[in-house]
């Protein structure tokens, strides 16, 4: 009963001579409802849209299912974290398999996969039990998907590990949501260039075919946007654990996002080999997100965080959890910051300018969830403008100075497209006076010309979605749920 728990008057209601609990609360009301069963309480909150059916009649239907790892609204993310989804593999399964996953008790190697559903971010990892702990420390997700098979074996080493881990929600998913089978071909149509690092069953990859060409590619996952997928990315080679969690990662968001596409980066891996491990303990002690009284106020990452945008202190976080160990790479760290230090001009039009931009990368994930305001493409906008306008200051700057000084700008300058036709699209579609004034309650804050053509083709398709309602509930009517 969560009525007591929202200090919510519980009641009862007939129905097919069944008395129903159940309680309620004022629309107005939902956000402050929601942020404490998904935020406090760690629920999984089905959101239902009503609507006047085709022949009249009020139905229902499930819109989105909010949990404590798929959350992208604004109002329940901390700004400043990550808010990352994580599943775990110890066994990769295929869809002609019913093995348990949690059989393969003599094989410590276990495969992960987290993304940040509200910015994209998304990679895998294979690591050992041993280590699985402190892989937790440093990931810090959200919720954590696991293999149904493994709910009830309480003395499971992965499990009792998870446990020990209460501020982490856990949710277990059926096997078949594991299955390396189905995982790769969508994977690989998702992400080209991605390949199946099979060391150990080299059979598999002889079962599974060819990836692009089986049936199984047809799932509805494959049509997950994707960013930065061409031709010419990287090789990418995973394990089939790693592939293993990343189908049930993919499977678990496709379910509960009601078949919105989110908008995913190219997977990454993280090696440990290139960063220092800090073991749990050691991340407690030294305070370095958290005081040993449990707040972030007064940690390490609060004293020294002066960054000037919601993204740079997430990035802190990642880089403070996970220190480089290359010295190639912290040499490279290291210019970007000697390159800066003298040049403290610079480094204060830049810091102003990047108080101007907005947290895009969530607002992006808003947008393609169809969950977006008109504030998120003011988001995308100022950043944008923020971006074309850092980039011309450092191409002035460097103008200046010796073309050797420069070569950490120049790297810089080179991963910067401002997209700036994007930017003037939105800024004249979009009356920002009016979206700021919170006041207003008229939502015609744009002014876009469409054309006659689109509009057709918009009715067209709505008429089109009518026309599914009727066969759906026909088919409903005639053969049942």
């Amino acid at each position: 009963m969560y009525g007591p728990l929202l200090d919510l008057k519980l009641t009862s209601k007939e129905i097919s001579r069944e008395h129903v609990n159940f309680t309620g609360f004022p629309m107005r009301s939902i956000d402050r409802y929601l942020d404490i069963l998904v935020n406090k309480l760690g629920c999984h909150v089905a959101l239902c849209d009503q609507y006047i059916a085709v022949g009249g009649g009020v139905r229902r239907k499930v819109s989105r299912i909010i949990t404590p790892g798929t959350l992208i609204d604004e109002q329940f993310l901390n700004p400043y974290q990550h808010n990352y989804l994580l599943a775990v593999s110890d066994a990769p399964l295929n869809s002609a398999s019913s093995n348990n996953a949690s059989s393969k008790s003599e094989d410590n190697t276990i495969g992960l996969a987290w993304l940040d559903l509200s910015t994209g971010d998304f990679m895998m990892q294979k690591t050992s039990l041993k280590a699985f702990s402190d892989d937790l420390d440093r990931i810090r997700p959200r919720e954590i998907i696991l293999c149904a098979d493994l709910e009830r074996q309480i003395d499971n080493p992965l499990v009792r590990t998870v446990q020990n881990h209460p501020n982490m929600a856990v949710t277990y998913q059926p096997a078949e949501y594991f299955a390396t089978q189905f995982g790769l071909p969508t994977l690989q149509s998702m992400f080209p260039g991605l390949q199946y690092e099979d060391t150990h069953n080299p059979s598999l990859s002889s079962e599974l075919g060819d990836p692009l060409c089986e049936e199984t590619s047809q799932t509805s996952l494959m049509d997950t946007k994707v960013v930065e997928c061409s031709e010419s990315s990287p090789l990418l080679v995973f394990s089939p654990l790693e592939i293993s969690a990343a189908t049930a990662l993919l499977s678990y968001i496709d379910s509960t996002q009601m078949g919105r596409k989110p908008r995913l980066q190219t997977p990454t891996r993280f090696t440990s080999d290139q960063v220092m491990k800090i073991d749990g303990n050691a991340l407690s002690s030294l305070e370095l997100l958290r005081t040993m009284q449990n707040k972030e106020k007064n940690s390490f990452l609060k004293t020294i965080d002066m960054t000037e945008t919601k993204a740079g202190s997430r990035l802190l976080s990642e880089w403070l959890t996970s220190p480089l160990t290359s010295v190639h790479q912290i040499n490279d760290r290291l210019d970007i910051v000697e390159f800066f230090c003298f040049d403290t001009h610079l480094l204060a039009d830049l810091r102003c300018l990047f108080k101007t931009s907005g947290d895009a990368q969530r607002a992006i994930q808003r947008l393609s969830l169809n969950r977006g305001q008109h504030s998120d493409l003011l988001d995308v906008r100022w950043t944008l403008e923020a971006m074309a306008a850092v980039k011309a200051r450092l191409e002035a700057a460097m103008d200046e100075k010796d073309p050797v000084v420069c070569i950490p700008a120049k790297e810089i300058v080179a991963q910067l497209e401002p997209q700036i036709a994007v930017a003037n699209f939105i800024r004249n579609a979009i009356d920002e006076t009016r979206v700021n004034q919170k006041s207003d309650k008229d939502k015609e804050y744009g002014y876009v010309k469409r054309s006659e053509e689109l509009m057709e083709l918009y009715i067209h398709l709505e008429a089109l979605e009518t026309d599914k309602e009727i066969l759906q509930q026909r088919l409903q009517d005639d053969f049942g749920d």
